[in-house]
């Protein structure tokens, strides 16, 4: 269970982390870059999930897969686990454990829906799970508390999906139901691109939260974002 957790299962909310693009303008995998606090991101970003309630996180992974499972699985904090075939990956801050899956997407370089299905076909393994957070690993500084309010909204009103709608600006985070997530698994992904195919079926959440907007991908937008202004 995620930790400081206060849900029931009747209304579990995995979450899911994107990761698996090549970083070519970045220079360097997003998944790694380091924020203030030492940890590299997308355990940052495991967190913010983990601690607004959703469970279980999987973190999907594809361009340099083995160069950045190696760099996580040695540093100190974190341990990685295999139990029948199923990869996982435990983290601590402030003495706390943070638990995620792992997925790796082989088709990567297919676009952002195959990675989308790989991660809701690990989440949705568990029955469960009645619906499912995607976050974008270089959608930067969003509080646990906006993500909170997401799956808290959407748990209220049950829509197919949520997406959060910021000054008349789309958000790039998504809140997908267990029968649409399931749907969308049964898609080709060739075909098929997944903001299209959500628009006729996602009812607008409005947010304060800014940084709902934010998609980083050079090492100046990094520098900006990690120089104080959001972590």
């Amino acid at each position: 269970m995620a930790p400081h957790s206060t849900r029931s299962d009747d209304d579990r909310q995995a979450g899911i982390i994107l990761s698996a693009g090549a970083s070519t303008r970045m220079g360097a995998p997003k998944a790694l870059l380091s924020c203030r606090d030492g940890y590299p991101l997308i355990l940052h970003q495991a967190r913010l999930l983990l601690e607004a309630n959703h469970d279980p996180v999987c973190l999907v992974f594809g361009a340099g897969y083995p160069d950045i499972l190696a760099n996580l699985s040695a540093l100190p904090y974190v341990t990685l686990d295999i139990q029948e075939g199923i990869r996982s990956l435990a983290f601590t801050h402030n003495n706390q454990s943070y638990p995620c899956l792992l997925g790796y997407n082989p088709r990567w370089a297919d676009g952002r829906f195959t990675s989308v299905q790989t991660g809701l076909t690990l989440v949705f393994d568990d029955p469960t799970v009645a619906g499912c957070t995607i976050l974008p690993v270089d959608t930067v500084g969003i509080a646990v508390d906006t993500l909170r309010d997401l799956r808290h909204e959407a748990q209220r009103i049950r829509p197919q999906a949520l997406r959060p709608v910021c000054k008349d600006q789309k958000g790039k985070v998504i809140w997908l139901s267990r029968p649409l997530g399931q749907a969308l698994l049964t898609l080709p992904p060739i075909d098929t691109r997944l903001d299209q195919w959500l628009a006729d079926r996602e009812t607008p959440w409005a947010t304060n939260d800014t940084r709902m907007l934010n998609n980083i991908n050079t090492p100046a937008q990094w520098s900006e974002y990690n120089s104080g202004q959001l972590f």
